[in-house]
């Protein structure tokens, strides 16, 4: 099992210096040059390459959507750079808060989805430039925002989680079989919110979020033991337990309510690759 090799592996890889994912222990740590907003701004980023590349290579797979890296054409490799490009450039301080969240999250899973293209095809996300000696993909520099050069790191930790929280780990996709899914269609400001409460939703309800097992016990994703503080789960199961019952459907919340605690934590990094 992926995560409990990780357990294994995970002191004798500190021990060597090795770079770990960026969700392996990633306090929220505030930059505050992001923060800024144009709050009475209706000015909109316009997502178009973006959304055309989620509608042609997102594909439905059973109970669950994958992208489609082999399929990609050349064109539309070079519509994705020009998309990353087009963003790179964006005064971002001059939106309000809907549209730079919706910003973030594009521009987080267009750059993932480019890294992989740019390496595949490979098992997981975790093996582009991962060694004991190199940053490997989530602390490697990655693109130049407003004269500043940010990681996948800084997106997620230091711009994303600390000022809008909680609800943004259900639109990041890493790549992974064990993340929240990538959508059909781009981010924007207008439908942002409702797209994170239904994708979490959608998580919520698949077993790689959380499946009830003998003695109403959970086993969810890790996503929820690593960002803990992130969920209001401070030390205590039963605080992350409320947390999906608030937040899954009303149908899910109602079989929540027989849950009694965590047994154990997954999470799936091979490839979301559609075969």
């Amino acid at each position: 099992m992926i995560s409990l090799l990780k357990r294994i592996l995970l002191p004798a890889l500190v021990a060597c210096g090795a770079a770990l994912p960026a969700t392996a222990a990633e306090e929220a740590e505030p930059w505050p040059l992001w923060e800024q907003s144009f709050e009475g701004g209706n000015q909109v980023i316009l997502h178009n390459d973006w959304n055309a590349i989620l509608r042609k290579y997102v594909v439905n797979q059973g109970d669950r959507t994958l992208f489609a890296y082999g399929r990609v054409s050349g064109e539309d490799k070079q519509r994705l750079q020009r998309y990353i490009d087009a963003m790179a450039g964006q005064s971002i301080e001059n939106y309000n808060k809907d549209e730079q969240l919706a910003y973030w999250l594009n521009l987080h899973n267009a750059l993932v989805v480019d890294l992989v293209l740019r390496e595949y095809p490979v098992e997981t996300i975790e093996d582009i430039g991962g060694t004991f000696f190199s940053p490997g993909p989530w602390k490697s520099d990655i693109i130049s925002v407003n004269g500043e050069t940010l990681t996948l790191n800084d997106i997620m930790h230091r711009i994303l989680r600390p000022i809008w929280g909680m609800s943004v780990h259900y639109g990041l996709n890493h790549g992974a079989k064990g993340s929240p899914d990538l959508l059909q269609q781009a981010f924007t400001g207008r439908n942002v919110r409702r797209l994170l409460q239904t994708n979490g939703e959608r998580f919520l309800e698949h077993p790689r979020g959380v499946s009830i097992g003998d003695g109403n016990r959970l086993t969810v994703s890790e996503l929820y033991d690593w960002y803990r503080k992130d969920f209001g789960g401070g030390g205590l199961d039963k605080f992350l337990i409320l947390h999906y019952k608030q937040f899954a459907s009303r149908a899910r919340g109602v079989q929540l309510e027989s849950a009694f605690g965590i047994d154990e934590y997954e999470f799936d990094w091979s490839l979301n690759d559609a075969q």
